[in-house]
């Protein structure tokens, strides 16, 4: 593979930067898959969590599998200093996931019924080969940790507040509770109410730099690479979700709808803007219209009935 770290004025490309770069297009062929298909795990659509809980599971195979080695690696007292300083330079307490992610499936769990949970578990067992892909990843190169909290963590900062609000929007009755489960999606300090996500994404992109710089070149190429292997990753795990997923008519007629942006129009839409959107911009922009059209819809169909 050919250096793609360019040389500007004796200076080289910011890792970051260069990850943004190299990604971009896996990044909009990632969000052409999974537009269409964020609806159907809340209201009008599903009349319960349980897709929203088997995409958690799915997805959070990657966090449970990078965030478990890195607290391994840590508390191992051989660890190598240069990983150690790598390692400690983006590890915040707050930024974790794990934790929420259990909590929070654990707590939709107690509501679904028995042959659900039991779907659920049989899910567990067929998703873990993505799990031991990214362990098996870390433990060959474990400087490559830095492309799953890039690119994951990320994502969250990105879009996870707007998200949250769509699955806030779905109200208690339907996530089961006054409490919601939905912690995954919230960043704060301890001690903190709420310091803005934008501040900890800040303080973690700045933290992220400093980790970077300490990198070889090789290393730095080690850490895009596999970040163009995350993202297929992703696009795999849409797919094994399509096919785990038990999809019904009125379901997959929503999700073939032509009044949805096809993959080609969002496509456009991003080529139109000189800057491109993260994944989670696109998706704020296209659920939007998914909304308005499930709602016109239901309009439709409500006065056909009367």
């Amino acid at each position: 593979m050919s250096s793609q770290f360019n040389q500007e004025e004796g200076a080289q490309t910011s890792l970051a930067e260069e990850l943004r770069t190299t990604t971009r297009q896996q990044h909009h062929a990632l969000n052409a898959q999974i537009t269409p298909r964020l609806p159907l795990c809340l209201p009008p659509i599903a009349d319960s969590p349980l897709i929203y809980v088997k995409g958690m599971i799915v997805f959070g195979q990657i966090y449970i599998a990078f965030e478990g080695f890195w607290e391994t690696q840590l508390a191992f007292p051989q660890l190598n200093q240069r990983l150690l300083q790598i390692y400690e330079n983006v590890h915040f307490p707050w930024l974790l996931r794990s934790r929420q992610l259990r909590h929070d499936i654990d707590a939709l769990k107690s509501d679904l019924l028995r042959s659900q949970i039991q779907e659920l578990e049989v899910l567990v067992d067929e998703s873990r080969g993505f799990r031991l892909q990214v362990e098996r990843s870390l433990s060959a190169r474990p400087h490559v940790l830095l492309a799953y909290t890039w690119t994951m963590y990320l994502a969250l900062f990105n879009g996870g507040r707007w998200i949250r609000g769509q699955l806030v929007s779905a109200g208690p009755e339907f996530w089961r509770g006054s409490t919601l489960p939905l912690s995954f999606w919230e960043f704060r300090k301890e001690g903190e109410v709420d310091v803005g996500d934008e501040r900890l994404k800040e303080e973690f992109k700045e933290k992220f730099q400093g980790a970077a710089s300490i990198l070889t070149e090789e290393e730095s190429r080690n850490v895009v690479e596999e970040t163009m292997k995350l993202f297929d990753m992703c696009s795999q795990m849409v797919e094994f979700l399509d096919n785990k997923t038990a999809t019904s008519p009125s379901q997959k007629a929503f999700a073939e709808s032509p009044s949805l942006l096809t993959a080609s129009q969002l496509k456009d839409s991003i080529v139109a803007n000189s800057t491109a959107p993260s994944l989670w911009q696109c998706l704020t922009s296209v659920c939007s219209s998914i909304k308005t059209t499930t709602s016109t819809a239901l309009r439709g169909k409500a006065s056909s009935a009367g």
